[in-house]
């Protein structure tokens, strides 16, 4: 029988069919996320999106889909936007209360790792030896809503982790290349660095921590975690304990314009040239070493200064930093843990083995 394709267009229309979700494996690849709320968590499967709700108790899959299997995903801190990369580097940004589509873009790499700054103004993406940090697009409809605000570089090999700082002002990576940077005033012209090295096996999370950022944990593939201390050069300090007389100066002088602009540039490099005279420094070293066995994934929160590790022998470990003091240890499968992750508050924990499709929270 043939079928015309009028008929076709009629029946849709007719049934008007709409995707509710997808039947089969809960997860399958890629990183899983929380929303703000901390009530629901996204699960990639294959190149669709499957979002649970655990108060609700209810489960439906987005209807749109990439062109390849998800590898990474990242949700703004807002809940406004959701971004999707495939293993080709193929990407959707999406507003994900109204579940549309805003724009589709091609990082033209394998992106490990995504995620938005704090103010939720820009987001980070691991690209090669370094990362990229573009701008969020805000609700104002344009032409070119997606636009690179920095390249950087400076790891010798593939970045695979990266974080923000909580003023959204630092952010710090870690590469297969052994070592972790840090990386001061990414907004400015000017911008100083730091490396962490030490570690023997390529890192899997680096991460800040503090109320000030002034430390940061790298967990690396062998299980060692690295606590670092930030310590500050004598400069900075006295610069922080001044009253800040150069507000004032600004305001009695603010009819003079490009005198304000070169005095704000002269600050942003004196600020950069003091952030090179500090360091970090290795304060404790902590080793989760199992036998056969290395760290798959790993989330850190800071509100509850937890470290949620999963093993690739199927074994998630909960860590209390610092001095990861081991909370709980469970084996919740033979296979590898291949993401973890925690929500805002510390309440629900989400692990996820791609090997079995399995999704425990």
């Amino acid at each position: 029988m043939i079928i015309q394709p009028s008929r076709i267009i009629c029946a849709a229309m007719k049934f008007s069919y709409r995707l509710k979700r997808v039947c089969g494996n809960v997860y399958g690849n890629g990183n899983l996320g929380f929303t703000p709320d901390g009530n629901s968590v996204v699960s990639p499967v294959g190149n669709r999106l499957s979002i649970f709700d655990l108060v609700q108790q209810m489960t439906y899959t987005l209807p749109f889909e990439n062109r390849k299997d998800i590898a990474c995903i990242a949700i703004s801190n807002n809940g406004r936007f959701l971004i999707t990369v495939d293993n080709e580097g193929h990407a959707l940004f999406i507003n994900l209360p109204r579940q549309v589509v805003l724009s589709r873009f091609n990082f033209k790499r394998k992106v490990f790792a995504i995620k938005f700054s704090p103010d939720d103004t820009m987001f980070a993406i691991t690209h090669g030896h370094g990362c990229q940090i573009w701008c969020t697009p805000s609700i104002v409809r344009e032409f070119s809503p997606l636009k690179l605000n920095r390249n950087i570089a400076g790891h010798h090999d593939d970045t695979t982790t990266l974080d923000w700082s909580s003023d959204s002002e630092s952010i710090i990576m870690g590469s297969k290349d052994l070592s972790a940077r840090v990386y001061y005033r990414v907004r400015s012209k000017y911008m100083a660095v730091s490396v962490l090295s030490g570690h023997r096996d390529e890192l899997v999370g680096a991460f800040f921590a503090g109320s000030d950022d002034d430390s940061a944990y790298t967990v690396a593939r062998d299980g060692a975690v690295f606590t670092w201390n930030f310590v500050a050069s004598e400069r900075e300090e006295v610069e922080t304990n001044q009253p800040k007389r150069k507000a004032a100066r600004r305001n009695e002088d603010a009819s003079d314009s490009e005198g304000s602009e070169e005095e704000s540039e002269e600050e942003e490099e004196m600020a950069v040239a003091t952030k090179r005279t500090s360091k970090w420094v290795l304060k404790e070293r902590e080793f989760l070493w199992d036998p056969h066995t290395q760290v798959a994934s790993v989330d850190f929160n800071k509100v509850s200064n937890l470290l949620l590790v999963g093993f690739t022998s199927g074994v998630f470990g909960l860590y209390e930093m610092p001095g990861c003091v081991n909370v709980h240890r469970l084996s919740v499968s033979n296979h590898s843990v291949n993401s973890v992750t925690i929500n805002h508050t510390g309440e629900w924990l989400a692990i996820g083995s791609s090997d079995l499709g399995q999704l425990l929270v």
